[in-house]
């Protein structure tokens, strides 16, 4: 099963099924799913940590999570240089958001779940990590 945490329902995408609230991931058994992509969506809810350790445990052994947002610091550093305008770092930051992330946050808190990285990248202020549940 692959499952997109997806909390609009514009983001729905073909070969996922969609979990629309953090509440809807009580549907899904644990260690049921193998992949769990959560796009631009964990600074929208409320109790990050918590929410993030129910998916960790719909995983099964060997299952993907992938995780894409924005990173605080470089969109903090993209104001500074001038790359990007202040107001369009505040509609991208707050806008609707309940927290903020950085790279190195979240890969701390998923090796902290017991979770393996697999890849990491930044373009731009978007991060992506790619990590895995140990078989």
């Amino acid at each position: 099963m692959r499952v997109l945490l997806c909390l609009q329902k514009e983001g729905l995408v073909d070969g996922y099924d969609s979990v629309n609230t953090p509440d809807d991931l009580n549907n899904i058994l644990s260690a049921q799913a193998t992949e769990i992509n959560c796009e631009n969506t964990l600074d929208f809810v409320k109790n990050k940590d918590s929410v993030l350790r129910e998916i960790v445990s719909k995983l099964r052994k060997g299952g993907r999570l992938l995780i894409k947002g924005n990173d605080l610091e470089e969109v903090s550093r993209a104001v500074t240089n001038g790359f990007l305008k202040v107001d369009d770092a505040i509609n991208m930051l707050y806008s609707g958001r309940t927290s903020t992330s950085t790279i190195a946050l979240v890969m701390q808190t998923l090796t902290g779940y017991g979770l393996n990285i697999l890849n990491v990248r930044l373009s731009g202020v978007e991060y992506f990590i790619s990590s895995e549940r140990p078989q």
